[in-house]
This record gives structure tokens, C-alpha cells and sequence, in this order.
């Protein structure tokens, strides 16, 4: 009897012990507000672990709350402190052996909750919008969306992960019935994970549900795919042209772009290219120099001050007219007799003379 009972806890220890292979801990951080460890994955387990755990420079710490499956412990759950240490674990069997020892990283580990409080906005211009809430930071957070129309049997998801909302659906056709669902989880920003959220309940636009839902303007900066690829296309082909335009016109480049003149290469140009020669600087005709250069020749005439000098003894015979020579000045005296004649003489000295 006493060889029956010791084999039998025996084989139960052999089991504890030799199950650290197939027993592993498994944790979770859902939505960022709790730590949940399992051991349960493989089934409900014969005997109720102990569970110890610790974060980086701790001590270990008896699990506070365990989570247990028809009286069985199966799981842990913990303080959620931060995602960015590692997690130390121990599992004991019931003497007290570790069965499972592990180090987890908890940075992918987090889990948000499925995206919540959709909504649907049609556009004339731009197509169908969908915006939703998250649980967590909209910077932290990438979301994906699924849609099918009536007649899909296959989604349509994004091609890549949309930060934050909203998704467009360009000309959406009204005679279909669209189903929308969106999930989400954190982005490399923030520690990426390795978890996506649940998908979030359905939301539904189309024939059978256009009646309810508003058509209103679209917030400023709202665009959808199309249009941020379009308009910078459209921006590059008018700048492209618009330079075609410009190297090709001369006249129309100077227009536009003015050059800017520089007065000392000018200047430099006029003393050393064209030897101080103004016209062929300035490019004037050569028509147009020859116009301004006279064309005819005048016989220079010069001036002379004459003064009339006093006649001091007589003259007689026919008249006459005589040059009389002065000490200072050329002048010319005439004088006309036809008979003997006295004339009194004025007083000579500063005399002024008349021109």
C-alpha cells in the first residue's frame, strides 16, 4: 500500500517537473490596462501552479489575481506599468519546483480594443468618408479597413495602414449596399505591436441604407487617396511646362524673369571692349550716328572793335578814307572834304570807342 502511494506522487512529481518543456506562459496587454498571463493553452491543467513574477532590477511577487477554470488556476493577472520592460516569470508545481521560467518582452504584446462609433459622410465632389474612435492615442495607433460591397464575396482591404481616419471611397456606386469594419492597433511611433484589434462591429451605407445619413461638407484637409496623388502630378506637369515655355521664348522668359542688371560689368564692357566708345556700347545704329554729324562747312568771320578818331588838321581835295593805326587798338578814321576845313578838336584822352 505504502509502495502504491509513493510511486503514485512519484509519477505526479515526474509530471510536474518533466512538463517544463510543454507548460509556457503566454501574456497579453489588453487595451493598455492590465497584464494577463496563461498557462492554459494546451488544456486545463492537472494541478494548480503557483505564479511568480518581477520587471527588470525587482524582486519576484506572488500573482495577486489568479484567473481560474473549473477550480483550476489558469492565468494571472497584473498592475500593467510599462510595456517597455521585460517581464521575468516563474511557474512552481506544487512542491514548489519551477516548471516553466521565462523572459518576455511586452513591447508587442499589447492588444487595443476594436475601433468604435462609426460613421459614414457622403460627398457629391470627393465620395464616401468613414471616421471612427479609438481607445488609445490616434498618433500611436495605424487602423485598417475592410469593405465589400452586396455583390463581393471577398473584402477589399486598404492598401496600407491609414493614421489616423478618415478613409474615402471615391464614386461609390449607390445601388450597391457597402459594409465597412475597422481594426487598429499601435505603430512603430510608439513600439509597434504585434497584435491587431478585434474587427469593429459593421457600418453600412447604400441602397438599402442611404436614407438617415447626412450630406455634409468635408473638413478642411480631409482628402482622399486620388487627390493627394493628383494634385502634386498636376502641380509638376504646369511647372514643367511653364519651364518648356521659359527656355524655349526668349521674350517670355525675359518677361517673367527679368535679368537683373549689373552696372559694373557694363562699365567694365565699355572701357575695355569698346574703348570709351560710347555709340558702339550703347549698339546705336550707325545711321543714326552719321544723322547727328554736320554736313556742311562755314567760313569763320572774325570780330573787330572800331573807334573813331578826331580829324586834326584839313584835308583838301577829293574824299577819302583812311585807316589810322592807334597805339592800343585798329581803328578807322574817315573823313570826307571837298574844300578847306577847320574842325575843333574834341579832347582826345579816354576817348571811348564805338563799335
Amino acid at each position: 500500500m505504502a509502495l502504491g502511494v509513493f510511486l503514485l506522487l512519484f509519477a505526479a512529481s515526474l509530471r510536474g517537473t518533466g512538463g517544463s518543456g510543454a507548460i509556457s506562459v503566454s501574456c497579453l496587454i489588453p487595451n493598455e490596462e492590465y497584464v494577463r498571463c496563461t498557462w492554459n493553452e494546451n488544456g486545463r491543467p492537472d494541478f494548480n501552479y503557483s505564479f511568480q513574477s518581477r520587471l527588470e532590477k525587482r524582486d519576484f511577487m506572488e500573482c495577486p489575481k489568479y484567473l481560474q477554470q473549473e477550480g483550476y488556476r489558469v492565468g494571472c493577472r497584473m498592475q500593467y506599468i510599462s510595456k517597455f520592460y521585460n517581464l521575468h516569470t516563474k511557474l512552481l508545481a506544487n512542491n514548489g519546483q519551477i516548471v516553466s521560467e521565462q523572459k518576455i518582452d511586452l513591447k508587442g504584446l499589447v492588444k487595443l480594443h476594436p475601433p468604435h462609433n462609426l460613421t459614414l459622410q457622403f460627398s457629391n465632389a470627393s465620395g464616401l468618408w468613414l471616421y471612427w474612435d479609438i481607445s488609445s492615442k490616434e498618433s500611436c495607433t495605424e487602423s485598417k479597413v475592410r469593405y465589400r460591397k452586396s455583390k463581393d464575396t471577398e473584402w477589399q482591404e486598404s492598401l496600407r495602414p491609414i493614421y489616423p481616419s478618415p478613409y474615402n471611397v471615391p464614386f461609390p456606386d449607390e445601388t450597391q449596399l457597402y459594409e465597412f469594419q475597422v481594426q487598429t492597433r499601435i505603430s512603430h511611433f510608439c513600439g509597434k505591436s504585434d497584435f491587431w484589434s478585434d474587427w469593429s462591429p459593421p457600418v453600412y451605407w447604400g441602397s438599402n441604407s442611404t436614407e438617415g445619413l447626412p450630406t455634409v461638407p468635408l473638413p478642411l484637409g480631409a482628402l482622399g487617396v486620388y487627390e493627394k496623388i493628383l494634385y502634386p502630378i498636376m502641380g509638376s506637369a504646369v511647372l514643367l511646362t511653364l519651364a518648356c515655355l521659359l527656355i524655349r521664348n526668349e521674350r517670355l522668359r525675359v518677361i517673367l524673369v527679368p535679368i537683373t542688371p549689373r552696372p559694373n560689368k557694363n562699365l567694365e564692357d565699355l572701357w575695355r571692349k569698346y574703348n570709351g566708345n560710347v555709340e558702339e556700347w550703347l549698339h546705336i545704329p550707325k545711321d543714326i550716328v552719321d544723322g547727328f554729324r554736320p554736313n556742311f562747312s562755314e567760313t569763320a568771320c572774325p570780330v573787330r572793335e572800331y573807334c573813331t578818331l578826331p580829324v586834326r588838321e584839313s584835308w583838301t581835295g577829293s574824299d577819302c578814307s583812311l585807316p589810322m593805326m592807334s597805339d592800343d587798338t585798329d581803328c578807322l578814321s574817315t573823313c570826307s572834304a571837298s574844300s578847306s576845313s577847320t574842325l575843333p578838336a574834341p579832347p582826345y584822352d579816354n576817348t571811348p570807342c564805338q563799335v
